[in-house]
């Protein structure tokens, strides 16, 4: 893959640690090489005083890593290969008493899955026995995300997700003591006019002790309705959120149990465009719903005559609901013309001024990332641009994936915007044969959350760096080094500072090989940590501290 990308872009920036200046307000240090673990899915977590588990799976083989974060020493690695034939991991998450690993076996002969948890001691760095959660009763469906609880960026991952993503997606309450596992069984009725979907809801406590589970029948039919999000409240409630096509009206599902299903008519606008929802439950039990809307949808056109639709993201529209669907709050809070403009061409400022005359003005192919319900009441929003095109490269026509500017919003518990701010971020690479949204690690953005700030996380050029506000950030290429960055948002009042941490071939004397943004892990206040491949069968941990 990184030989093509070699090929497939000629102009490749090249930077030396002497023509940059990196930011002095970040400390890196790295570890002592440890052998590599090769896993198709990495994921690593944060367990409490300074110390981290990374959990590799490859297969039907998966590996547990402990490590201590003051000295980054690998302290345990297990391996186990006693997993049930045909296992695929679904999703690693932490609740309020336990780091989880929930994965399904399918069985072959009865055409069913079988879903299991299995905890990790993290004291010990050690698997406990698995535990069998619930056995579906025929096919499920794809969910259409990763283990990594991500969505294809666009309509060309999506069509290979459907043979790789995962089938059953996971969701918590705000205080992390419930875990909703939901997926759909495969429909009996071909077609949409006449079949209701039967989506599977099982919840479970902190410990992943079954509260209640079963499948239920939608009361609406596939073409009737179209299903927008789900979440799980703390006293165990599902709550599902979907759209009625004929009336563009909303309702909000309250399900108990298989049998106690609750329909709630929502009173909010329908003639607005919404790319997604996202529900989740606040710090008062209340329902939050938040979505990015646009007055329409756009079609690009590019110069060979190529077609594709877009999203224009006007805004964002939040509103409260009670578990009984009655809208407390609801807030439309429109992008400011200001916002829309910054880091853009003379020609995309020139477009948004003519449309602002319609509101249309907007920020284009903006995807929800987090929507994060904070303690105080408060609400963070973040989102970045994400699309595909097909454009000409040296002598061909590839796909490039593109990942744009990050918009990170704060958003009062009144619903008022705290402050909205926009990061500027210019990152293409081109589509390879994987379906992970993140398919060479450079792209994208990964954010974490400190005591008083927010930091997201990134590779760039190191030139953006004293950006004016009239101009458009230079390109980062896929695959063709770059410097880490950090953006530290103040979450008072958003003010921002930028930092090149480091240069990818010079992470304090080690070359990150296989750069992967979703492996830095907050493991304290102001300190990151970032497993990197250095070659020769080889990990390194490289440990980044903020200084001030």
């Amino acid at each position: 893959m990184k030989k093509s990308l070699l090929l497939l872009f000629t102009a490749i920036s090249l930077y030396s640690a002497a023509q940059v200046k990196l930011s002095k307000d970040f400390t890196l240090e790295a570890s002592k090489p440890f052998p590599v673990v090769d896993a198709q899915n990495k994921q690593y977590f944060a367990v409490g005083n300074n110390n981290s588990i990374s959990i590799k799976t490859d297969g039907e083989i998966v590996t547990v890593q402990k490590f201590d974060g003051a000295s980054m020493k690998e302290v345990s690695r297990k391996v186990y290969e006693d997993f049930p034939k045909y296992t695929k991991v679904q999703r690693i998450i932490q609740t309020k008493d336990a780091l989880v690993y929930i994965f399904e076996a399918y069985n072959k002969g009865e055409k069913t899955f079988t879903v299991y948890s299995r905890e990790v001691n993290i004291e010990s760095g050690a698997f406990d026995k698995e535990k069998v959660l619930f056995t579906t009763s025929r096919p499920v469906v794809n969910a259409g995300r990763d283990a990594d609880g991500k969505t294809p960026m666009g309509e060309n991952d999506a069509r290979m997700f459907k043979m790789e993503g995962t089938k059953f997606d996971v969701f918590q309450s705000f205080d992390k003591s419930k875990v909703l596992i939901q997926f759909k069984v495969k429909p009996l009725e071909k077609s949409d006019a006449v079949n209701k979907d039967e989506i599977g809801f099982y919840v479970f406590d902190s410990k992943m002790t079954k509260v209640w589970g079963g499948e239920v029948k939608m009361p609406h039919t596939e073409k009737e309705m179209n299903n927008l999000a789900y979440t799980v409240g703390s006293d165990g409630t599902a709550f599902m959120m979907l759209y009625l096509n004929a009336t563009k009206k909303f309702e909000l599902l309250n399900i108990k149990s298989p049998k106690e299903v609750e329909q709630y008519p929502l009173a909010i606008n329908g003639d607005l465009v919404f790319q997604r929802f996202n529900l989740l439950e606040d710090n008062k039990g209340s329902i939050m719903c938040a979505g990015y809307y646009a007055n329409g949808i756009d079609f690009k056109v590019s110069w060979t005559g190529a077609s594709a639709l877009s999203f224009n993201t006007n805004g964002i529209y939040c509103f409260k609901m009670t578990t009984k669907g009655v809208v407390s709050d609801l807030w439309d809070l429109e992008f400011p013309l200001e916002l829309i403009q910054q880091y853009n061409t003379d020609k995309e400022q020139a477009k948004n001024t003519s449309r602002e005359a319609d509101g249309k003005a907007g920020i284009a192919d903006l995807k929800m990332l987090e929507f994060i319900a904070q303690k105080d009441g408060s609400y963070i929003v973040i989102g970045e641009q994400q699309y595909i095109r097909s454009e000409m490269v040296m002598t061909s026509m590839s796909n490039i994936n593109r990942y744009g500017h990050v918009v990170i919003t704060k958003i009062s518990n009144e619903g008022k915007v705290v402050w909205a701010k926009k990061l500027p971020k210019n990152q293409a690479g081109v589509t390879g044969d994987s379906y992970k949204p993140y398919f060479e690690g450079q792209m994208s953005i990964k954010y974490v959350n400190g005591d008083d700030s927010h930091y997201i996380l990134c590779i760039d050029n190191p030139k953006n760096g004293e950006l004016a506000l009239n101009k458009a950030p230079l390109e980062h290429k896929n695959g063709a080094g770059g410097y880490l960055t950090a953006f530290k948002i103040n979450d008072a009042d958003g003010t921002i500072e930028r930092h090149t941490i480091a240069e990818l071939e010079n992470m304090d004397g080690i070359t990150a090989y296989q750069f992967q943004v979703t492996r830095i892990l907050g493991i304290a206040n102001k300190t990151f940590l970032l497993e990197v491949y250095k070659k020769d069968k080889e990990d390194a941990n490289i440990k980044i501290t903020l200084n001030k």
